[in-house]
């Protein structure tokens, strides 16, 4: 592995290889997704177990969490990759949480970094075990060496993995495709339906499907979160379908009982892992993908047949976790019963006497309005604040006032998706343009990197709709 002293904040050395590895238990059960109360948590299934308990504390004194979410499994898999590609314990993982980010091809926004150094200390300070059959439990880090922080940054540029912990990865590491990890990236549940999938189908014979039952995969994979069999199996069930629109090789159906599975994994022969040359930066997570999603939403013309099969999985496992919980879940405001077509609602207003300020915000909201004058546009854009874990989403109304009814919502990645309204084609077309030219302003805005109204307008980039 080449040394990251000579290349600071890039990505690692494997960043070619098309795989990452997992280890097989981490497959066989999920980590929470959200931080678990109190300072014990485990989770036992299918000869399995994994424990969780809290001793460390932060530089304050301040007891903290334990590790949990999304970003918890894209660093494990980052440590574990690196620490195969090495065949070290000592796992150089960067001299920064950008490297990190890179790596794994997330965006390095502030709130991102910030978050994996969180998730890395939270992991650093937890006691994190998992036992296999009969075995004695193994610790995943070796706790007297948990790595010196670097003075100007507090980073902890090297970890150490407990050596019988590495050779038990060394021994049946999983392999899962980097592109369909970036697909579900965005879902620590369809991350640990894939791992599982990716983990159990080779298993399988294609004659002789195996039934998985919904008692045991909410045994496996239910969380705290959704307490009941029916809303466990409705989140699972909808997981499972934006994996099958990522990776169309891994063969299953879901069916009344559970999850039929019926093998042919598309990983099933991985190439063995040898240490990787770099090749420049790789593209990240959220690649723009192809063609529209067969479902409600509609999305933006591109050059479709220039992407590769993975954009188009991304697009399609998108549009499927886009679903009404998901878009619910990043947009708190309840969403009305009916949805009218703006302009169907009212005639479009006369944009060059225009009366409201060209910036404005809403009243008790972080929301902000982008008047037509600003934009270029015959809408009204609306940008608002989110999180470092959702994707961003934008609004437009027709009018100055900001009304639910007559809102179109759209998410901004993997393409721009209408996920409610009726936007026409060619209106659509406009904003998708617009915002591919606002696009780090958008972001800046929704993850809180721009925190002043007044710097917005230098900011942003008007498009010409005169050719539309």
């Amino acid at each position: 592995m080449t040394s990251m002293t000579t290349a600071p904040s890039t990505p690692m050395a494997w960043q070619g290889d098309a795989a990452f590895r997992q280890h097989r238990t981490f497959c066989g059960l999920a980590l929470p997704l959200s931080a678990p109360m109190g300072s014990l948590w485990s989770r036992e299934a299918g000869g399995m177990s994994i424990t969780m308990d809290n001793t460390g504390t932060a530089t304050s004194g301040e007891i903290l969490p334990l590790p949990a979410g999304r970003i918890l499994r894209l660093l494990l898999l980052y440590i574990f990759t690196t620490a195969l590609h090495s065949g070290n314990a000592a796992v150089e993982i960067g001299l920064d949480a950008r490297s990190v980010a890179l790596s794994l091809g997330l965006k390095a926004t502030p709130l991102r970094l910030r978050e994996l150094g969180e998730q890395l200390e939270c992991l650093i300070a937890a006691r994190l075990r998992i036992t296999e059959g009969k075995g004695a439990p193994l610790s995943v880090l070796d706790a007297r060496r948990s790595g010196n922080r670097d003075p100007s940054s507090g980073w902890r540029p090297v970890l150490h993995l407990n050596k019988r912990f590495l050779a038990s990865l060394q021994q049946g590491a999983v392999a899962l495709d980097r592109d369909v990890v970036a697909a579900l990236a965005g879902s620590a549940m369809a991350l640990d339906a894939y791992a599982w999938l990716a983990a159990t189908l080779p298993e399988v014979s294609t004659d002789r499907p195996v039934l998985v039952t919904w008692a045991e995969l909410q045994q496996r994979f239910g969380q705290d979160a959704l307490p009941g069999a029916v809303a466990f199996r409705a989140a699972f069930s909808k997981s499972l379908k934006a994996v099958q629109a990522a990776c169309t090789a891994l063969r299953f159906m879901i069916s009344q009982d559970g999850v039929e599975l019926q093998g042919a994994a598309a990983l099933a022969a991985a190439p063995a892992i040898e240490p990787a040359v770099p090749t420049g930066s790789e593209p990240e997570l959220n690649t723009i993908p192809a063609d529209p999603p067969t479902s409600t939403a509609t999305a933006s013309p591109s050059n479709s047949e220039t992407l590769s099969r993975a954009d188009k999985s991304a697009m399609v496992a998108t549009a499927v976790l886009a679903s009404a919980a998901t878009i619910e879940a990043m947009v708190p405001e309840a969403r009305p019963q009916s949805m009218l077509n703006p302009i169907q609602a009212s005639a479009a207003p006369d944009m060059t006497h225009e009366i409201k300020p060209i910036l404005g915000r809403e009243r008790g909201s972080d929301r902000i309005r982008l008047a037509p004058a600003l934009t270029g546009l015959r809408l009204s854009v609306w940008l608002r604040r989110g999180g470092a874990d959702t994707s961003a989403t934008l609004e437009v109304t027709p009018g100055a006032e900001y009304n639910p009814a007559r809102r179109s919502l759209l998410i901004l990645e993997p393409m721009i998706l209408q996920v409610t309204g009726s936007l026409r084609p060619h209106e659509l077309e406009q904003i998708a343009a617009w915002a591919s030219a606002n696009a780090e302003l958008i972001q800046d805005y929704w993850d809180g990197s721009t925190t002043s109204v007044s710097n917005i307008t230098g900011r942003v980039r008007p498009v010409s709709t005169t050719s539309w």
